[in-house]
């Protein structure tokens, strides 16, 4: 009995047909000719992963201008133009916001700025003032 498995274990169910190495021959066909597409999805694949990489840890920070933040300088007191070209001197766009009255400052005068004073900004970067 085992001999006859073993047999049939070495030859195929078929009997030694040749099915078998005829169904190889198609699996190797088929591998074959797809084998260069394969590949290609393959280069093409690991190339945009280096591509998004690249962009990510070089490209970005350049764009960003990482690592150039500064502290802002609070202006809220001082009268707007005199504010406008502190800020300036220093880097930053002043935009005048709104004019608001408020009594407990003379008229022309900082009674609030955004991004709030002593926060941590990129340089260049627009304050707004109240």
């Amino acid at each position: 009995m085992c001999t006859i498995l073993t047999v049939l274990l070495l030859r195929g169910w078929s009997g030694g047909d040749g099915l078998e190495e005829k169904s190889f021959e198609k699996k190797k066909s088929f591998f074959l000719r797809w084998k260069k597409w394969i590949l290609r999805g393959l280069y093409g694949s690991i190339g945009f992963i280096v591509l998004v990489v690249t962009c990510d840890q070089v490209v970005m920070p350049l764009y960003v201008k990482h690592g150039k933040d500064v502290v802002l300088p609070s202006v809220i007191g001082k009268p707007f133009p005199e504010a406008q070209k502190f800020l300036k001197d220093r880097g930053f766009h002043a935009i005048l916001d709104r004019e608001a009255y408020n009594s407990d400052y003379p008229q022309d005068e900082v009674t609030f700025q955004n991004p709030f004073p002593e926060s941590i900004v990129k340089k260049g970067r627009r304050v707004y003032l109240t």
